[in-house]
């Protein structure tokens, strides 16, 4: 699975909106998109976050991947990140998930 981010600010606040609702979230990546679903802290809330994949610059998703992130340690990682350029996400063959800053 790759999915190329063409709009970054848009995926930081997306990532931080969820980060105040939950710690953790499941990523689902189809043919269709990416798939966010969780449960607000008290259980008592289930959100769903359907993103088309025509958010990405590229996406490539060849079966269905889960990927499990922790939300805050995610959100650490994208405050060094600047908002030009793109960002990678993808898997590997041995389920590792990655993330790459790409700039011009």
């Amino acid at each position: 699975m790759k999915a190329m981010i063409k709009n970054i600010k848009k995926f930081k606040e997306l990532v931080n909106l969820n980060k105040d609702i939950k710690d953790e979230i499941t990523l689902l990546f189809d043919s269709e998109g990416l798939h966010i679903r969780t449960l607000d802290r008290s259980h008592v809330i289930f959100l769903l976050e359907n993103i088309s994949k025509e958010f990405f610059e590229e996406y490539e998703v060849d079966i269905v991947e889960v990927c499990c992130i922790d939300l805050a340690e995610l959100s650490d990682i994208l405050k060094r990140i600047p908002d030009k350029g793109s960002l990678e996400i993808a898997t590997d063959d041995m389920n590792y998930f990655s993330l790459k800053y790409l700039d011009k």
